[in-house]
């Protein structure tokens, strides 16, 4: 966003506006992608433990709160790669300036060759990320890449959903990468019905992706030994209290 600012001269007279001049600021949406992912999975904590002593039953408010959490998770991590490369290449944080002048150099002609990265994976970003800077490749079938894969994978079960009859956890492909790695959901225990998406969509999955979003992010940013905003603002989960009428 843009502020407007006046530029002023002493002058004789005393001062006396000359120009007018725009200051610019730049906006860091991973964090709030980060505050609102965080937000939903507290939320689908808070309302299984509320009703979960209720009959099992398919609760809509819950469903949505845990897939927003999914996918405020995966928009976090993409758009947090998308500003360290942006930032970098248009030379606009000294955040990054550890890294070194020639490593800056090659991350800058990386991220002009390849369109702003428009058609890269999140993945493959990180993993473009850590190969510029010396870091040695993910190893794809351990933490923390593997559980960033899966959500991801969640994510886009969820944008590009197809309907299906179910029956187990093997209706879709995505339920294989997601069995054990969370509590089942609370309201629909004893339920019969599939584990995938039923039970499986519950407080325990989108505590899970967001810690896992949360650890992969973590794990980029340490070993490059960079701060990015995420790790510089913190905001409260509750929000201000609004102000008497």
């Amino acid at each position: 966003m843009c502020e407007a600012a006046l530029m002023v001269e002493l002058r004789g007279e005393g001062l006396v506006i000359v120009d007018n001049v725009k200051v610019t600021m730049r906006s860091y949406l991973s964090t709030a992608h980060l505050w609102m992912a965080r937000h939903c999975a507290t939320y689908t904590s808070e309302y299984e433990k509320q009703y979960k002593a209720d009959r099992s039953a398919f609760h809509i408010h819950q469903r949505a709160y845990v897939m927003s959490a999914v996918t405020e998770a995966v928009a976090f991590v993409e758009a947090l790669i998308n500003e360290f490369f942006t930032d970098i290449h248009d030379s606009h944080a000294d955040r990054y300036d550890n890294l070194g002048p020639d490593t800056l150099a090659v991350i800058r002609g990386y991220w002009s060759i390849a369109g702003n990265g428009n058609n890269v994976s999140v993945l493959t970003k990180y993993e473009m990320a850590r190969l510029l800077c010396g870091q040695p490749a993910y190893d794809k079938g351990a933490e923390p890449y593997q559980s960033m894969k899966a959500v991801i994978d969640l994510r886009n079960w969820q944008i590009h959903y197809r309907p299906k009859d179910v029956g187990d956890e093997s209706s879709y492909d995505v339920a294989k990468w997601l069995v054990g790695k969370f509590p089942d959901c609370a309201l629909m225990a004893g339920s019969g019905n599939a584990w995938f998406p039923d039970r499986a969509l519950g407080a325990g999955c989108a505590q899970w992706a967001v810690s896992s979003a949360l650890a992969f992010a973590d794990h980029f940013v340490e070993a490059l030994n960079v701060e990015p905003n995420y790790r510089v603002v913190k905001h409260p989960l509750d929000p201000p209290s609004m102000p008497a009428e």
